[in-house]
């Protein structure tokens, strides 16, 4: 019994040290994060343009020991401003009760992690919708994948900081096609469920559903041909 209770604990430990010396499995941009900015207000010459909910997507993958998840999450609305060939300002709004999972997971699995991501993770009975404002977009050099770098506030599980991540634009007429994908941590948000560096997670007993800091987001977001003056 003695050497069992041995063999689990250098199990557990072994599992720990490969968690923490893993790193994020993501080989994505790491985003910048920190105190919230003021919101960018559309200019009088700008043209306000509809997001393409249909057409756009929005992709997470979330990484734990020795396995991933990932899916989508539902975009409720969206508006880019656009002046002189250049975002302006922009505003989303993300419904968190729409969290699926495109991994393959099904049936008591599948909804264990639902469950897991909308009540441990996300709260979404409390927070049922997240925004991101644009602060500003800046033009971006020496960067093969992508053109600009987007700041604004990312309103998740109540908290507000600014993220600041590399993307590839491209304006052209009516239309706004925006790609990026990068990776932030939940932590800084108060996503805590699962983590490590979670105080009341025992990371010793429940090593194997440890969950990475790191959220890696891919981003697909086009708007509708219409548009309107901005006020």
């Amino acid at each position: 019994m003695a050497f069992m209770k041995q063999f689990f604990f250098a199990l557990s430990v072994i599992v720990m040290i490969g968690f923490s010396a893993c790193g994020s499995s993501s080989n994505a941009n790491e985003a910048k994060s920190g105190e919230a900015e003021k919101a960018a207000e559309a200019t009088t010459g700008s043209k306000t343009m509809a997001v393409d909910i249909a057409a756009s997507k929005v992709n997470w993958t979330g990484f734990g020991v020795g396995h991933n998840h990932n899916g989508n999450l539902g975009l409720k609305e969206g508006s880019i401003n656009v002046e002189g060939g250049n975002i302006t300002a922009g505003k989303f709004v993300f419904d968190m009760k729409q969290i699926n999972v495109t991994d393959g997971t099904s049936g008591d699995d599948l909804k264990k992690l639902l469950g897991h991501l909308s009540s441990g993770f996300f709260k979404t009975d409390s927070f049922p919708t997240s925004t991101f404002e644009i602060a500003k977009v800046e033009a971006l050099s020496g960067d093969a994948n992508n053109t600009h770098t987007i700041t604004g506030n990312l309103t998740l599980n109540g908290i507000t900081k600014s993220l600041s991540f590399p993307a590839k634009v491209a304006v052209s007429g009516n239309n706004v096609a925006t790609t990026s994908t990068f990776k932030f941590n939940r932590t800084l948000w108060n996503v805590m469920e699962n983590s490590k560096d979670n105080k009341l997670f025992d990371l010793k007993k429940f090593a194997n559903a440890a969950v990475e800091n790191d959220i890696e987001m891919s981003l697909d977001i086009k708007t509708v041909a219409t548009t309107t003056a901005a006020n």
